[in-house]
């Protein structure tokens, strides 16, 4: 619960964050923060070959590329909030 807390607050304070920091320090934080997140606890089950629940988190290997699926994250954030990810056994 607490890992899906803190990758739910990461999303939304970059969302939130988005006209208060410059692009490319956000940018810089995505790569460092979110990207090793994304790898270590997603990609598994969500990355292009897999794609479980047709979801291929993998191709958001910039912040640029999050920002053009915004409905991609607004549904993981709800999923990660309704528990329903990352699963029980994960």
């Amino acid at each position: 619960m607490r890992l899906s807390v803190s990758i739910t607050a990461l999303f939304i304070g970059t969302f939130i964050c988005v006209a208060a920091v410059p692009f490319p320090k956000l940018s810089a934080d995505y790569q460092k923060a979110m990207l090793p997140l994304l790898k270590k606890f997603c990609l598994n089950c969500h990355s292009t070959e897999e794609q479980e629940g047709e979801l291929d988190l993998e191709r958001f290997s910039s912040l640029e590329s999050v920002r053009k699926a915004p409905k991609v994250w607004v549904k993981v954030v709800e999923m990660m909030e309704d528990g329903e990810m990352p699963p029980k056994k994960e």
